[in-house]
């Protein structure tokens, strides 16, 4: 995945090895930082935070959480998703609400049963969570909630607080 840009302002991209290992590279392949997270990375898709609108961190699912790290593979936090067992492929975006800003998780199970969306507050906190039939490839921000893609629709979620 390419992320906005390394620490001189140049596109830089991260990818993962087989052993689980994050890798930023610079547009020529140099190394720019390489970690080890503590739980195995595989498939991941970039993500905003909080305090960052930039989609520079690794979202990653694995068995009842979801991970969300810098770029580099180090843990920035983890979400409990006990309702899933095995999240192949998860997404997630920061949106606002009406007064509060909360981050929204569309996930796949990898066993191709469905999709879950978890919506935490910025404690991390479940404020909603629905199981469904869909696969999800995608989340993103929208009016006074978000948007999910899913298998074979698009979903909009709107928090009223």
């Amino acid at each position: 995945a390419v992320i906005g840009s390394d620490n001189a302002g140049e596109p830089a991209i991260i990818h993962t090895t087989a052993r689980g290992d994050v890798f930023v590279r610079d547009g020529k392949g140099n190394i720019l930082a390489t970690n080890a997270p503590p739980k195995y990375v595989s498939h991941f898709t970039l993500t905003d935070w909080f305090d960052d609108s930039n989609r520079a961190y690794i979202l990653s699912g694995s068995q009842g959480e979801i991970s969300v790290l810098t770029s580099a593979g180090k843990t920035k936090v983890v979400f409990k998703t006990p309702d899933i067992d095995d999240a192949y492929f998860a997404c997630g975006t920061v949106f606002r609400g009406a007064k509060n800003k909360y981050y929204a998780t569309a996930q796949t199970e990898a066993r191709n049963e469905g999709g879950i969306i978890y919506v935490f507050d910025e404690k991390g906190g479940v404020m909603y969570e629905e199981k469904t039939a869909e696969r999800f490839m995608a989340v993103m921000p929208f009016k006074k909630g978000f948007l999910a893609g899913g298998s074979s629709a698009v979903y909009y979620y709107e928090v009223n607080d």
